[in-house]
């Protein structure tokens, strides 16, 4: 609990005039988590592991790195745990991330990200 201007705030956020009420321990469950990506043969391949994240929806991207920043280059919209791949055939050498976001509630994005990993297409 938080003391705010001699009130006590327990976790609630302001929605269309209603007041919703977050459980802290159920907000703590879902943390979802990627995997670094790796290459068997042309296919670069990555997942997304989302314990007690319910039903909800994200996107799970493969990306590659380039001279203006970060290019997704395979996307997958996911409701649970779940993997992606993407074949890289002839496109030279990239440093690779998987990423994955969703909205956690409240408005708030719910980015992972992955280590970059080096490979040759």
């Amino acid at each position: 609990m938080k003391r705010v201007f001699g009130a006590v705030i327990i976790g609630a956020a302001m929605t269309a005039g209603a007041l919703t009420v977050a459980s802290p321990a159920l907000a703590a469950e879902c943390n979802p988590s990627v995997s670094a990506p790796s290459k068997s043969g042309s296919t670069i391949s990555g997942s997304v592991s989302r314990p007690n994240c319910g039903t909800g929806s994200g996107s799970l991207n493969i990306q590659r790195s380039r001279w203006f920043g970060w290019e997704t280059v395979a996307t997958k919209k996911v409701t649970g745990s779940s993997s992606i791949s993407y074949n890289c055939a002839g496109t030279g050498t990239h440093e690779f991330r998987v990423m994955y976001q969703d909205a956690s509630g409240g408005g708030v994005t719910r980015v992972r990200t992955s280590s970059g990993k080096n490979y040759s297409c």
